[in-house]
Parts: C-alpha cells; structure tokens; sequence
C-alpha cells in the first residue's frame, strides 16, 4: 500500500503520474487491488482514467453477484446495458431468504402467544419479495447482453437473517414450510411461502435457455444442504428444458446440488445424462443428490445407472475431477474400475461421499484402478461396501506406560507396558489422499492406493 500511497502523491520524480506513459501506468493498475483501482479512478483524472480503464473494468465488472431483488436486479441490468456488459464473465444470483417481521422485545402472555403462533402459521413471512412480472425478460435480456459470460451461479439461501434465532427443526403444511420457534424467546415461527421460490427458480432456469451458449461453468449450489433447501425447488429441479440450452452441451464444468431423488427414480440422472452426453468439453462433474438421497444411499438402487452407463462407455469427454454424493452403484451399468480406465489419462480429482459399492463392483478393483492413474486429490467419506460394512481410515497406534502406572517402583520384575489402540481420522473416518504438486513425493498416492489392495489380498478386509 505504501508503494500505491506514493502514487497518489502530486509528483513522482518530479513527474505526475499522469505524465508517465499510459502502458506504464497501465502496467501499474495490475499490480494493484480493486479498493485502489477504486481510489485511482476517483482521482477523476482523464489520463489515469484512460490508462487503465480496461484494467479497471475488468477488476470491477467481471464478477456480478446479484439478489434476488428489485434494486439487486436493476443494478445488473444496467451494468449489462453499459459498455461494461462486455467485461462481465460470472454473475451469481443469490437467492435471499429474510423475514422482515420485527423482533418481539416483550415476552407475551401463553394465551396471547398460542394466538400469535396460530395466526403466523396462517400467512408467509418469508417470500421471494420480488416482482416477478417481466422478470424473464429482464432476465434473457441479461444474458443476451452479456456476450463474454463464462459463469452462471445460482444459490440456494443459506441462513434466515432478521431474526435472532436460528433455524430449528421445521414442517410442512401444504404450500409453505413452518420453521419451529428455535430458542426459549423467538421472535415468531417463520412461515416460508415455497411456492413463491420453486417459481422463482423455474424463471431463473427457463430464462437461460438458448441465449447463452458460450457459458463454461454452470453451478446450482446448496439446494441439496437440507430438506427445507431442497424444498424452495420443484418437485423435478432438474427441469426437463436443461437439455434444451445450447450451454449445456459446451460445458467444462456443471456443478448441480440439487435433489434429484436418486434413491426411487433415474429420471433426474437421465435429464443430466441428455444434457452432456455429447458434450466433448467437459472436465469436471459435480452432483450432491440431495437429502433424500443421501438417507438412502444404503439401499440399493439403480438411480445412478445412466450416468454410470455413460461415464464407462467411451464418453466424447474425459474427466478431470469427478465429486458425487449419495452414489449407489449398478448391477448392469460400467462398474467403478472400467469407468475409471476410460479417464485415466486425464483423472486428478475424486471425492465420494455417502458411497455404496456392491457387486459386481470390487473394493479391489476400484483401487487398483485408481492406482494406475495420475490422482492427485482422493476422498471418500460414509463409504458402505457390499450392503454390510463400513470402510474407515484409521491408524494402529501404540503408547508407551510406564512401570509406575501399574507397579511399585520398586519391584524389580516389572517392565514396560504398551498401550495399542486404533486411531479413526476425522469424525467420520474418512479416507483423504492429497498428493497435489507431488508434494508428499512421486508414487506416493499409488503407495497408498496399493496398500488397500493389500488389505483384501491379506484376508483382512473381506471383498465379496
């Protein structure tokens, strides 16, 4: 900063910075932070401002982050319809989720109490807050604006603010979710109108369709964190349009959180399936089922079969990272070391989480395969194998007591005593690998891969 502050002085060597010339100063504005971007440009001196105007747009505009509000969208929209539109290469739409309602400061009587709840649960007092009439086509004039869009964002909400409690447990009751009263003195119960949010998400997807075909990443994230997230979607969030939009068939990166409930149907995995199956671009894959899903991933089923089809069966892409959670593997489709061999060449990142294998799948397969790659990042937490056992990450581990601890000093005949114990890592016991950059050493992730494949060659953990 002290170097910027110099800057900011009225000579530099006995010359303005002004009077330096514009490719200096230009090579300058990169090295600094956006609040001192910020400060150059209020300095309101044309040539500053000229020198780095590209660099200050760039710095400024290229991340949009968007509420879903009015003002939040009027904003946007006239970034989008200024010359800056052309900087623009993430916007982020992040839903808000507030109760306006005041805090009760007055503990009320039960009788009154009993009334007010009965009342609350009666009318919503979270809602989407925001006019949706012409929403859409702000929003495709939006997306038609920004011709360099690279990243699309939508955010499930993540807290309740406005309220001094939290969330608590929460029903639902027709078209609305009724959050329980969440400390001894809350303000009210919060009634959620979820309907007014499924629509909200159905306005954001639709208007994406066909008018964004540039797009390289597209994340829907955190609608899989709890069941009242997932519910502010409909009953399909994976709506059927998806596979309309020229984007999704250009894709390098799709991250979706969403609930797709794997556990009784493959009809969301198939939409996904639609969406990228011709889609050479690709690289990296992530999908969280959703709280449905994940209380079920022990129970066998063939949700995920039409993914895993097609990930074994020479895709038109090749995988760089691949994060699944609430996997359930197939009876008829690839299994895990076949899809595993198709992208060897290019997988570096694997993490599963809430993961069944079963037959014809082997533990041992898996990680043979997974050793003749280049990995570089594995992870595996609530790994079910074969529908009977938990597979953990945890350390034999010994401790030296001493002879105080059990004898008297004095005796000559008494020795050390060797405290032996297994050690789980992490709450969980999962297994975590990272051997990015090669930092822990070449071979190192193969050594570790190998030492499972040990573990079934020994008899000590069962395969079958």
């Amino acid at each position: 900063m002290a170097a910027f502050e110099t800057l900011m002085c009225p000579s530099l060597g006995g010359r303005s910075l002004s009077d330096l010339p514009n490719e200096l100063i230009s090579m300058i504005a990169e090295l600094l932070e956006k609040a001192d971007l910020l400060k150059l440009q209020e300095l309101k001196n044309q040539a500053i401002s000229k020198a780095i105007d590209h660099v200050y747009a760039r710095t400024v505009f290229s991340h949009q982050r968007c509420k879903t509000t009015d003002a939040s969208i009027a904003r946007l929209n006239t970034v989008t319809r200024s010359r800056f539109a052309k900087h623009v290469r993430t916007i982020e739409f992040d839903i808000q989720f507030h109760c306006p309602r005041p805090e009760r400061q007055e503990e009320k009587e039960p009788e009154e109490e009993g009334q007010r709840e009965d009342e609350d649960e009666g009318s919503p007092c979270i809602d989407v807050r925001l006019r949706m009439g012409g929403l859409q086509d702000q929003l495709v004039g939006i997306f038609e604006r920004t011709v360099n869009l690279k990243k699309l964002v939508v955010l499930a909400p993540t807290a309740l603010t406005g309220t001094r409690a939290g969330h608590g447990s929460f029903h639902q009751v027709g078209g609305y979710v009724v959050f329980a009263r969440a400390s001894a003195h809350p303000d009210h119960p919060h009634v959620v109108d979820i309907q007014s949010f499924r629509l909200l998400y159905y306005t954001l997807t639709r208007s994406m369709r066909g008018v964004i075909p540039q797009l390289d990443e597209l994340v829907i994230a955190n609608f899989a964190q709890s069941q009242w997230q997932s519910s502010l979607t409909p009953q399909n969030p994976v709506v059927g349009t998806l596979n309309e939009w020229p984007a999704m068939h250009n894709l390098k990166v799709l991250d979706l959180q969403l609930e797709l409930y794997t556990h009784r149907s493959d009809i969301a995995v198939r939409r996904i399936v639609a969406s990228i199956g011709d889609n050479a671009r690709l690289q990296v894959l992530k999908l969280r089922a959703g709280p449905w899903g994940a209380s079920k991933f022990q129970t066998r089923s063939e949700g995920w079969a039409p993914l895993l089809q097609l990930l074994g069966t020479n895709p038109p892409f090749r995988l760089r990272t691949l994060e699944i959670d609430s996997l359930v593997t197939s009876a008829t489709a690839p299994t895990l070391d076949r899809i595993i061999n198709v992208h060897a060449a290019s997988i570096r990142r694997l993490v599963l989480t809430r993961f069944h294998l079963y037959r014809p799948n082997s533990f041992r397969a898996f990680f043979a395969a997974l050793a003749e790659t280049n990995i570089e990042h594995f992870e595996l937490w609530k790994f079910w194998l074969h529908g009977r056992s938990w597979v953990v990450n945890s350390t034999l581990t010994h401790s030296i007591l001493s002879d105080e601890d059990f004898f008297d000093a004095n005796d000559e005949e008494s020795s050390d005593w060797v405290n032996i114990s297994w050690v789980r890592h992490g709450s969980e016991g999962g297994i975590t690998y990272d051997n990015a950059g090669d930092l822990r050493g070449e071979g190192w992730m193969k050594d570790r891969l190998m030492e499972a494949v040990t573990m079934v060659d020994s008899g000590a953990l069962p395969d079958f």
